[in-house]
């Protein structure tokens, strides 16, 4: 703690002719005050000691840099007002007021807390923001004075730029890329287009952080400018999350990637993708290759939903899917669903895949679900899938807002056509702790090299049109 103009006064014995004792600042004067990614504000709190025995009130000060530290009026400083100083600085003025002391004899301390919103960041360090207590009555009126140092870590807070699309923040200069060719860290407020090809790259031990506000997104677009490159996104080391006590991010929307194109639109390696309605929502036509990577606290991990493709593009280019992870992790519950986010959400995400009408999803790489309400959940899909891991796919035990829960995959089909073949004797499955394993209504298919452990039921198939229907050299225990 910072004492300016401090008089050595003691409780009981008032100083002559003073008009106040203490004056302490928090932060202490002279202090940095640092701001990482997440950091969207900060307190000042000044006490002032003093002898008068009536409510006396002081004038406060703050020298603001525009735009990126603001003033929020919480009501501790009444009679606000703001005069522009120059140079982007804003003095923000007003008064507060202290309670007596119950005699002339007795110090009383009270104390102001003042907040201030980060908007942005800055090269540096900004050396302007000052706070001040005055007495008017007082001569000289001054009574105490802290000046700070405002730093910011290395990321780049989009809130500030007019712009969305990647290609005009580069040539703005907003985001300069790394030696390596990365974009920094990013604070991401409502969307960002990547619309030329881009690097996220961090380091197994510092990955690159990129940081999204409620409902925002990554778009990556629909090859619409050729002469640019076709739009992509490599990622490497990095994470993809909402700040503490933020409620879920929209997540990365891959658009359709131009006819012929053989580019793959998101190429994402070890890094992880947390708190966000769709971690992937994957359209029609896109391409992805994604391994080694967590999805972790979201509703739904991978969403491929093809309603409304053109014939012959109701899928999605899997170019790579392996080493993948989808859970809810432990002890931990999914945030908030952000405003205007159709879906009711529960402790646990919904799913860690989800397709509709999607033709021929074929997945055979190393790929685990865990403590999710389901695994994958499938309507109108034909799917070859093996090599596949479920533990505890169980209802959260607090609210029932999911359609379904228990099961580690669970199709539905509307048609007669929908056909679905799980575990391959080169590509096994293990289920383990669920309430279901397999679950099929109006499917033909087959469940072959499959292990149950400590499930309510096995496998639960029902209505196949075709009745063309195989379970067999699986290993069952059921509870």
């Amino acid at each position: 703690m910072f004492s300016s103009n401090a008089l050595s006064a003691q409780p009981g014995s008032p100083p002559e002719n003073s008009c106040v004792a203490n004056v302490s600042f928090i932060p202490a004067a002279s202090s940095e005050i640092y701001f990482d990614i997440c950091d969207l504000d900060f307190q000042v709190t000044i006490e002032i000691c003093h002898y008068y025995t009536a409510e006396h009130q002081f004038e406060i000060q703050f020298d603001c840099q525009l735009p990126y530290i603001n003033f929020v009026d919480n009501g501790a400083l009444e009679n606000v007002s703001e005069t522009p100083l120059g140079g982007g600085v804003t003095r923000v003025s007003g008064t507060v007021t202290a309670p007596p002391a119950p005699d002339e004899n007795t110090l009383v301390c009270p104390s102001f807390t003042f907040t201030f919103s980060r908007f942005g960041t800055w090269p540096g360090v900004l050396n302007n923001f000052r706070a001040r207590v005055i007495d008017p009555s007082c001569d000289p009126p001054l009574q105490a004075e802290a000046t700070y140092t405002l730093s910011n870590s290395s990321f780049i807070d989009l809130r500030v730029a007019p712009q969305t699309q990647l290609s005009a923040l580069l040539a703005a200069g907003t985001i300069v890329p790394g030696s390596t060719g990365s974009l920094p860290d990013l604070y991401i407020d409502d969307e960002l287009i990547i619309d030329v090809p881009a690097l996220i790259q961090g380091s197994s031990g510092a990955y690159r952080d990129i940081v999204l506000m409620p409902g925002a997104s990554i778009v990556i677009a629909e090859d619409a400018a050729p002469s640019a490159g076709t739009p992509y996104l490599n990622t490497q080391y990095a994470q993809f999350r909402t700040c503490p006590g933020d409620a879920l991010s929209e997540g990365i929307i891959v658009e359709p990637r131009a006819a012929g194109s053989k580019v793959i639109q998101l190429n994402m390696q070890q890094s992880r993708i947390t708190d966000a309605r769709f971690g992937i929502n994957a359209q029609p036509g896109s391409s992805l290759r994604i391994e080694s990577t967590e999805f972790t606290n979201n509703y739904v991990g991978l969403h491929l939903d093809m309603t409304g493709a053109a014939a012959g593009q109701e899928q999605v280019s899997f170019l790579g899917f392996s080493g993948n992870t989808f859970s809810t992790a432990p002890g931990q519950a999914l945030k908030v669903a952000y405003p205007g986010m159709p879906e009711a959400i529960e402790e646990r995400g919904y799913c860690g895949i989800f397709l509709k009408n999607y033709r021929d999803f074929n997945v055979f790489g190393a790929n685990s679900f865990e403590r999710l309400a389901n695994g994958i959940v499938a309507t109108n899909t034909n799917l070859n899938v093996g090599n596949l891991t479920f533990s505890d796919m169980r209802h959260s035990g607090v609210v029932n807002a999911y359609p379904r829960e228990g099961f580690g995959i669970h199709l539905s089909a509307r048609n007669n056509s929908s056909w679905a073949n799980i575990g391959l004797p080169w590509a096994p499955i293990s289920f383990d702790d669920c309430k279901t394993a397999v679950f099929a209504e109006r499917y033909a298919g087959k469940v072959e090299h499959c292990t149950m452990t400590g499930v309510d039921l096995g496998v639960d198939w029902q209505k196949s049109p075709t009745r063309d229907v195989r379970i067999r050299n699986n290993d069952i225990t059921a509870n």
